[in-house]
């Protein structure tokens, strides 16, 4: 709906191995589509870079995303991510700064109930009415916000997460059993694998079916949240600049 039919550009910030890229060429979204990561991803270099939504990829810090020379975006996501950055302020002034003016800033971020699915994943947690109040105070307007969640989402975004980091340290505790009860050696000999445990959570993100499913299970508990509202685990707000 942001891309109004027309090319864009489109900044993901901390887009990690850019399951989103996937999202946005499977909406419709034609343009540019930039990601950027702290650390490279090794799906970067498998992902098609052509097509209607041509994709760029850079090792980038975000708190500096004000000196990216591409600049004027569209689009700047940040969908979970904005809670691992540090000074989320400086952040904050390069996406004002990056944005073209009539653009819109896409913002996820985990709410204090996240805690419950979580844990301590990040900095912090984010309440709406503050972060609207620091978005309005960057020099953006506010469009949406939008509670992400109910008792039904709440639960099974607990037992998804939950469940994924379960299945993450007991494999890892295989591993390490494996070598010999060393986690030193059992990152030498299955580092691969071992690694792989760290995105237990995403595994669904990389193929097309998994995407799919996780669509399917997000549409029936929101259907569910309206009779049982309450406990969003995210908020969803959409900003614009101003033109």
């Amino acid at each position: 709906q942001l891309a109004g039919g027309h090319d864009v550009r489109v900044l993901d910030l901390g887009c990690h191995d850019g399951a989103y890229l996937d999202a946005l060429r499977e909406a419709g979204v034609t343009g540019e589509y930039l990601g950027i990561d702290i650390a490279a991803s090794p799906r970067w270099e498998e992902t098609p870079k052509t097509g209607k939504l041509r994709a760029e990829w850079r090792v980038w810090d975000a708190h500096r995303v004000g000196e990216l020379p591409a600049g004027r975006f569209d689009v700047i996501l940040s969908v979970t991510t904005f809670e691992h950055f540090e000074r989320d302020g400086e952040v904050l002034a390069g996406v004002t700064t990056q944005l073209r003016p009539g653009g819109h800033f896409v913002l996820v971020v985990p709410s204090p109930y996240s805690f419950a699915v979580y844990g301590n994943h990040g900095f912090r947690r984010y309440h709406n009415a503050e972060t609207c109040r620091r978005l309005t105070a960057s020099g953006l307007e506010v469009v949406s916000v939008t509670p992400v969640g109910g008792v039904p989402s709440f639960a099974w975004s607990t037992l998804w997460f939950q469940g994924a980091q379960a299945v993450r340290l007991a494999g890892k505790a295989a591993l390490g059993v494996a070598a010999g009860f060393s986690r030193a050696r059992a990152k030498r000999l299955f580092g691969p694998l071992d690694a792989t445990l760290n995105g237990t959570q995403f595994w669904h993100q990389r193929t097309r079916l998994g995407r799919a499913a996780h669509r399917g299970l997000v549409r029936a508990s929101t259907r569910l949240d309206v009779w049982l509202p309450g406990l969003p685990v995210l908020y969803e707000i959409v900003a614009r600049k101003p033109t």
